[in-house]
């Protein structure tokens, strides 16, 4: 889930006790050269330098946004199953019409994809990328409620499944605007509630 005002930014890579000193010196030399050729800030595959280090762009559960959707190495149905769970009890909850909402995501998705380099999006129609951050964002809002309020028992996930999917929602190549996010949440009266929840979420987890 991206920031409002930075869809992606490479930041940080995760210390891992298997890497080098020369492999760290290596991602941090990287990194910071990516973030300074990178200032338009969209969201945009790691670069190939860096993709030794797959375990740290490539979701294990939820896959979200284009880059890696329908990924073979995830369980497809599992991951399907899950985000289609979020988004019926998203609208149970946040009382907002799913047309209204679908149409918000259609009528903006020329601007929604200005916010991803164009490699990632140029393989697919408008429709499809309309279906999937419609999807994507229902998902995200609601499984970040649902965690905070410590409600998810009603999702049937195990603690270690919840613990790989807010894993899954930090990673690079695993997101989309911020802005689909506002747009769901546009005509609802729980907007307020989802906001802190999400900023909760990201006092809680984020490095």
């Amino acid at each position: 889930m991206a920031s409002e005002h930075s869809v992606v930014e490479i930041k940080e890579i995760v210390y891992d006790r298997r890497f080098t000193t020369e492999d760290l010196n290596m991602l941090e030399l990287v990194t910071k050269g990516c973030c300074q050729d990178h200032k338009d800030k969209k969201i945009r595959r790691v670069p190939e330098m860096l993709r030794n280090f797959e375990e740290y762009f490539e979701p294990q559960i939820i896959s979200i946004g284009p880059i890696h959707y329908n990924n073979p190495r995830i369980d497809q149905s599992t991951n399907s199953e899950f985000k289609i769970r979020l988004m019926r009890k998203f609208f149970e909850s946040s009382q907002v019409s799913i047309f209204r909402t679908f149409k918000l995501i259609k009528d903006n998705i020329n601007e929604l994809k200005n916010s991803f380099d164009e490699d990632v999006t140029k393989t697919y129609e408008d429709d499809t990328l309309v279906r999937m951050l419609f999807l994507d964002g229902c998902a995200i809002l609601q499984f970040i409620d649902s965690f905070v309020h410590k409600e998810l028992i009603w999702l049937e996930v195990t603690r270690g499944q919840v613990e790989i999917i807010i894993q899954d929602l930090f990673l690079l190549e695993n997101q989309i605007p911020f802005q689909v996010l506002m747009l769901l949440l546009q005509s609802s009266n729980r907007k307020d509630i989802f906001l802190t929840s999400i900023r909760d979420f990201m006092d809680r987890n984020a490095l």
